[in-house]
């Protein structure tokens, strides 16, 4: 608990050092990805909410400081809400990982990204996205159940 103490030292520094590598290195990375921009799309309310999407690809943030044994799972979570984006909302054409720590931004057109991940050199993403929703809906339903007390939010009257 931070009380009325404040941050400890490590902690600003940590910060400091997080912030200064996004400006000088994160920032202008991501920039060249270009428009639209998109902070925190909406895949599924009760369990698939990204990080960002901009100019076309979903980009993850991660603050690991040794990212490398994780990087499957990273991709497997970015290819998981590809397939959650059934009508193609966010035109999502390649994935990225953004290194905080490193300030490096990794990314790989989607098409290829779904060829490594399923061994095949051709992807039907339609039908693969259809597929998935089938496989994922009971879990789904789950998770909204638990979420929000039944399997569909309650929508704001306005």
């Amino acid at each position: 608990m931070l009380g009325n103490q404040g941050p400890s030292p490590d902690v600003v520094e940590a910060l400091e050092t997080l912030w200064h590598t996004y400006v000088t290195r994160g920032h202008p990375a991501m920039a060249r990805l270009g428009g639209p921009r998109v902070i925190r799309p909406v895949f599924d309310e009760a369990f698939a909410i990204g990080d960002l999407v901009l100019g076309g690809t979903l980009v993850d943030v991660k603050t690991y400081l040794e990212p490398a044994p994780s990087m499957g799972a990273f991709v497997d979570q970015l290819l998981g809400y590809v397939m959650c984006d059934v009508e193609d909302r966010f035109a999502i054409r390649s994935i990225g990982i953004y290194l905080a720590w490193q300030g490096e931004l990794l990314h790989l057109p989607l098409d290829t990204a779904l060829s490594l991940a399923s061994g095949q050199s051709s992807f039907d993403l339609l039908t693969a996205r259809r597929v998935f929703q089938q496989q994922v809906a009971p879990a789904a339903e789950r998770s909204r159940f638990y979420k929000y007390g039944s399997s569909t939010p309650a929508r704001d009257q306005g």
